[in-house]
């Protein structure tokens, strides 16, 4: 049924989801609704991807990111999954849906969920001090403190000295002596979990999430990593030999929207983890490793961003994922300057703001401007070629 008012209705409908939002953008968020409401459905949907592809090809065009890869999924009893990308990796590959990138530190979200879905299953008591967990490790804090932990300090660890994956452990060891906890304890606690099981820690990530029907680290095709070779660009994850609890996913923007899907606990027989131990890990990454947006969807929206750029954004409340995954040229400090970063923020507050947009037209607009019959679920793939 069309609102008497549109106006109105938009205002209360704005309100009513997104009140923190600044008053000019609620505006503007109210003038971009007003223009599609007369439209047929599927028009309206066609206006908002056409407008997500357009922002997307104009920062490619812009040559900041080489190539690029981003994903809007709003989930419920409906699934809409929209993904953009385009461009090439370092090796000249065009960026498609079957390329992995290296998400850097968002390894860290699997890395808490994992050790939440052992302890659950009580496989492992993260409430053990560690050097009765093992015997190779005479460390007076317990697994949970240290995943807990891991954030409250940078990375203290230099590698420039650093030739082996024993010579790494054995430092960081040492900087936990008289220190927090910090990022490089992930490490540690990854060789713990690997030792215990007598696996790879890559073997065992890799197969409980496929479990759960999420796929990673398939390097045949991957992008992010600045690399001439498929390896991770992180140092400590290459002397280490293989992915650990700080870095070293692959992953593709598909399986980040089932990672999120199943955060969500939209599918209860396929939901990763309880409702409690989803409240702990969302505590858990807002305390100890939030990335501050310029938009947030609620009062839960977390987001979790890499060294190399790419930002996986979660919001348990409305059911909203986004990820912006890149392939950047040069990754080194100096070059990873402010104009990049300011192009990049732009970016992605406006595919932000678009899914605000489309977040209002699922849940709204639909049902109450439109004939509820052509309501479908969307699944969109656009592709560019090289740029």
């Amino acid at each position: 049924m069309l609102y008497k008012d549109l106006e109105k209705g938009l205002d209360r409908i704005i309100n009513r989801n997104f009140k923190d939002l600044h008053e000019i953008e609620k505006m503007r968020l109210k003038e971009e609704l007003k223009q599609v409401a007369g439209m047929p459905y599927s028009m309206a949907m066609k206006k908002v991807i056409d407008d997500i592809t357009f922002l997307t090809k104009e920062l490619l065009d812009k040559k900041i990111v080489r190539g690029i890869s981003t994903t809007v999924y709003l989930t419920g009893k409906q699934d809409y999954y929209i993904n953009v990308m385009g461009g090439h990796n370092g090796k000249d590959q065009a960026i498609n849906r079957d390329m992995y990138f290296d998400i850097d530190e968002i390894t860290q979200i699997f890395t808490l969920m994992l050790f939440l879905k052992l302890h659950q299953l009580h496989l492992v008591d993260l409430n053990k001090p560690i050097c009765q967990l093992d015997s190779n490790y005479p460390i007076k804090y317990t697994l949970k403190e240290l995943i807990e932990c891991n954030c409250l300090g940078a990375s203290f660890l230099p590698t420039d000295f650093i030739t082996s994956k024993q010579q790494l452990l054995q430092n960081i060891i040492q900087n936990l002596y008289g220190n927090f906890p910090n990022t490089d304890s992930l490490i540690i606690a990854s060789d713990i979990i690997a030792r215990k099981f007598n696996r790879s820690y890559s073997e065992i990530v890799t197969y409980i999430f496929n479990l759960y029907g999420i796929d990673i680290n398939k390097v045949s095709n991957v992008a992010g990593n600045n690399r001439a070779d498929n390896q991770a660009h992180n140092t400590k994850v290459r002397l280490y030999g293989e992915m650990n609890g700080q870095a070293g996913i692959f992953i593709n923007g598909l399986n980040l929207a089932k990672l999120a899907k199943s955060l969500y606990r939209i599918d209860k027989d396929n939901s990763f983890l309880p409702v409690c131990y989803a409240k702990k890990l969302y505590n858990i990454i807002e305390r100890i490793k939030p990335y501050k947006l310029d938009y947030k969807y609620s009062n839960n929206t977390i987001a979790i961003k890499g060294y190399n750029n790419c930002l996986a954004v979660f919001d348990d409340a409305k059911k909203i994922h986004n990820s912006f995954l890149y392939d950047i040229k040069d990754l080194r400090y100096d070059v990873l300057d402010t104009e990049l970063n300011s192009e990049l923020n732009s970016y992605q507050n406006n595919i932000m703001y678009k899914t605000l947009k489309l977040y209002l037209m699922k849940k709204y607009l639909a049902p109450e401007l439109y004939d509820f019959d052509i309501r479908k679920n969307i699944q969109i793939e656009k592709q560019y070629k090289k740029v």
